[in-house]
């Protein structure tokens, strides 16, 4: 498993309102601190949004997964800020850092601030967060706004600019600290 390229600590202040659980992340695996995208039309209530998905063995044992029909993508160069959806606040894994299995114990998924892929992430909208790991071209210090990564400097991840021809997503309130985080606005 690849090194996340942002931390997210657990210094957070946001209204619960503004947390979106409806939707599931299309790729196996990713990292909370990560800009997401709504993929494929979005949204949509129907009642074959209560499907489950067929049976899959998993070390000898047969069992359903319920399916959560909205899927969210990580961002990539070229989305703007009309296309985020905000920022993931869970880890989507599989497995744990053991390599045992986090579906059929959920104690470690919560210790590792995990969902297992296909579960429902949490989806930040606006709120302050603490975050590391941002590139770009301006300094992140106050003030500074950040937008979504350019081929080259993130590739679709965080960046901090001093202006943004996609939008801004939010501005840092102030300097990175010691150990490389920053407190962020988000705005979306």
């Amino acid at each position: 498993m690849p090194a996340p390229t942002h931390y997210l600590k657990a210094v957070r202040q946001y209204d619960p309102w503004a947390v979106i659980n409806l939707c599931t992340l299309a790729q196996a695996s990713g990292d909370a601190g990560a800009l997401v995208v709504l993929q494929g039309s979005g949204v949509v209530l129907t009642r074959t949004d209560q499907e489950r998905s067929a049976l899959t063995a998993q070390a000898g044992v047969y069992s359903q997964r319920y399916s959560v029909p909205h899927k969210v993508r990580l961002s990539t160069v070229g989305d703007d800020k009309r296309n985020i959806l905000g920022v993931m606040l869970d880890n989507v894994r599989e497995y744990d850092y053991l390599g045992r299995q986090l579906l059929y114990d959920e104690t470690r998924a919560v210790e590792a601030n995990a969902v297992v892929s296909g579960q429902a992430v949490r989806i930040l909208t606006r709120g302050i967060i603490a975050i590391s790991g941002v590139s770009g071209t301006a300094a992140v210090n106050k003030g500074a706004i950040a937008g979504v990564g350019s081929a080259g400097v993130d590739n679709g991840g965080w960046q901090a600019v001093t202006t943004h021809s996609g939008g801004s997503i939010g501005k840092f309130l102030g300097d990175v600290d010691g150990n490389g985080f920053a407190l962020f606005k988000l705005e979306l």
